[in-house]
């Protein structure tokens, strides 16, 4: 597996524990879909509450090393669920990239945030 598949991996299990523990973030933020664009570089898509909107977001595994301390896949998750993926995302930004195609029925569609247009 990648660093990015492993991330993946984590992030999709976290929210399944919490979705099973009805954690509150789990109940606002929902996971659509996943997938890795690179063996560093992955892509995230979730809903916001009852939103419609599908939103998305790109990581880096090996910006988030950087940034995070311990550098373990479950830190990072937590902190990309926590922290990245909690709060409201805002309007996000139609990017004319293939990034979701396979992913939602819609990939033009997806809003992106958190610095997705790097």
């Amino acid at each position: 597996m990648t660093p990015a598949s492993e991330l993946l991996t984590a992030v999709e299990a976290l929210f399944v524990q919490r979705a099973i523990g009805d954690a509150m973030a789990s109940m606002e933020t929902r996971f659509v879909a996943g997938r890795t664009l690179s063996q560093t570089r992955l892509v995230l898509l979730f809903r916001w509450r009852e939103s419609a909107t599908v939103f998305g977001a790109v990581f880096d595994t090996e910006e988030l090393a950087a940034l995070f301390e311990p550098h373990d896949l479950e830190s990072i998750a937590d902190a990309i669920v926590s922290n990245d993926l909690a709060g409201p995302p805002g309007a996000g930004i139609r990017l004319d990239v293939d990034w979701a195609v396979g992913l939602v029925s819609a990939p033009h569609d997806v809003q992106w945030v958190l610095g997705s247009e790097r």
